[in-house]
C-alpha cells in the first residue's frame, strides 16, 4: 500500500496547542520517542512501527490514540512547542515587570533554539517552514492572541490593540532568529539578557 503522502494540519497544531494536554504516561512515552525520531529522520521518515518500538507501545495503540500518522506528527510537533512555551514561562519570573519578563523569555528562547534540534527542524523541513514564513498567518495570529492575553491579564489598562501591535513586532523577530540564527549582535550567555534588555527594551516600554 502506497505511504499516505506527509502533511501537518495547521488547524489540528493550533487546536492541540490550545487545549491543555491531558494526555497519560501511555501518550507521554509515545510523543517523547516520536520527538527523537522526528528530529532523527524528519517528517517524511517518520514511521509509526519505529514509534512502537522505541516506545514500548503496540502499533494498534497508537493508532487508538493518534489518527494516523500525520495525527501523530501533528501531536508530536504540539507537544514539543508546548515543551517551548513551558520552558519559557518557566525562565519568567512571577514578580517581574513587563520589560523583564519579555528579556528573560526572549532570552531563554534563544537559549533554546540555539541548544536544540527543534529549530533546525523547522528551518529544513519544507512543511515546517512554510507554517512560520509563506502560510504563517495562523500561527503568528495565535502567538500575538497569547501573548495579547497573557499581558493584558497582567496589565488590564494594556490599550490590547497597541499590544496587539507590538506581540506581532516581537513575534515576527523571534521567527526570524529561528530561521536566521546566524546574527552580528552579542548574544551569548553572558551578554544576551543585556543586549536584549538595550534594544527590546524601548518596544516594551512603549507599551
Amino acid at each position: 500500500m502506497p505511504k499516505t503522502p506527509t502533511r501537518v494540519d495547521v488547524d489540528a497544531l493550533l487546536v492541540a496547542l490550545a487545549v491543555p494536554q491531558a494526555g497519560d504516561d501511555v501518550d507521554g512515552r509515545v510523543l517523547d520517542a516520536s520527538s527523537s525520531l522526528l528530529s532523527e529522520h524528519g517528517l517524511s521518515g517518520l514511521e509509526v512501527d519505529d514509534v512502537a518500538a522505541a516506545s514500548g507501545v503496540g502499533r494498534s495503540t497508537i493508532y487508538r490514540r493518534f489518527a494516523d500518522r500525520n495525527g501523530l506528527i501533528s501531536a508530536t510537533i504540539a507537544a514539543q512547542c508546548r515543551r517551548f512555551f513551558s520552558a519559557l514561562a518557566h525562565a519568567v519570573g512571577a514578580d517581574d515587570d513587563l520589560e523583564d519578563q519579555v528579556v528573560a523569555a526572549f532570552a531563554a528562547g534563544l537559549r533554546i533554539v540555539r541548544l536544540g534540534t527543534f529549530g533546525d527542524l523547522l528551518r529544513t523541513e519544507p512543511l515546517l517552514l512554510r507554517l512560520v514564513t509563506v502560510d504563517s498567518g495562523p500561527v503568528v495570529a495565535a502567538a500575538c492572541d497569547q501573548i495579547v492575553a497573557e499581558a493584558t491579564r497582567r496589565r488590564p489598562a494594556l490599550d490590547a490593540d497597541d499590544v496587539s501591535a507590538r506581540a506581532e513586532l516581537l513575534v515576527r523577530l523571534a521567527i526570524s532568529f529561528v530561521l536566521l540564527p546566524e546574527t552580528a549582535l552579542d548574544l551569548d550567555d553572558a551578554e544576551i539578557e543585556d543586549t536584549l534588555r538595550r534594544h527590546l527594551g524601548p518596544l516594551v516600554r512603549g507599551a
